[in-house]
């Protein structure tokens, strides 16, 4: 049984995201063995499917939903063992300890979004959903009082995401946008002030789909 938060690790078929991967968007990965000392994980891959190439002995981290929130493991990286399913065997460096990294692990979810800057609340759907954030897409913007749409870094709106009937509320504020030539306005935002209960709703949805990816053989 295990002492602390420390000696946890994640268990076999636990979906995690790998961090410290040079990659600019999430690694994810599916845990094979799980030891104190030893683990492998299914080599990691973007969203796009594209498999995440690493060099022996890259220190990466990986990070799974614990009993109390996320958990972050560091790890080194062993070995590349190719194959139809190539994995990664990692070495365990130190003890599991709580991460604050709340957007590590997302998933490219589609849940209807609403939104709203101060002036006329807009729908939209998500590409991009984490318990820390998320990527949406709308036909027309959110407007501030002025009718500005948001474009500044830190302008704030309230956001709701509808997670299969359960509405998920709260603060939230503009990090950037992304272009688009369709005339849609596509941003991603960061949540400011999310209640603890609402974080565990995005947690387990996102994991839940992380889990139907890789059941599908996508992740």
């Amino acid at each position: 049984m295990a002492d602390g938060p420390g000696d946890l690790r994640p268990g076999a078929r636990e979906v995690v995201d790998v961090l410290g991967a040079d990659a600019a968007e999430p690694v994810t990965g599916v845990v094979h063995e799980s030891g104190a000392e030893h683990l492998v994980v299914s080599a990691g891959r973007l969203r796009s499917g594209a498999r995440v190439r690493l060099d022996v002995g890259a220190a990466l981290q990986l990070v799974w939903p614990g009993p109390a929130g996320l958990l972050g493991l560091p790890v080194e990286l062993r070995a590349v063992r190719p194959g139809d399913e190539p994995t990664w065997a990692l070495q365990v460096t130190g003890p599991a300890v709580p991460t604050q990294r709340r957007d590590a692990v997302r998933s490219s979810l589609r849940l209807p979004v609403r939104a709203v800057a101060g002036g006329q609340e807009q729908t939209g759907w998500a590409v991009d959903l984490s318990e820390g954030g998320l990527r949406a897409v709308f036909r027309t913007p959110p407007t501030d009082a002025r009718g500005l749409r948001p474009r500044d870094a830190g302008s704030p709106m309230q956001v709701s995401v509808d997670v299969a009937g359960t509405v998920v509320a709260g603060r939230a504020e503009l990090v950037r946008t992304h272009p688009r030539t369709d005339g849609a306005w596509e941003a991603s935002v960061r949540f400011t002030d999310l209640a603890q209960k609402d974080q565990d709703v995005l947690r387990a949805r996102v994991f839940a789909h992380l889990r139907e990816l890789r059941a599908q053989g996508h992740v």
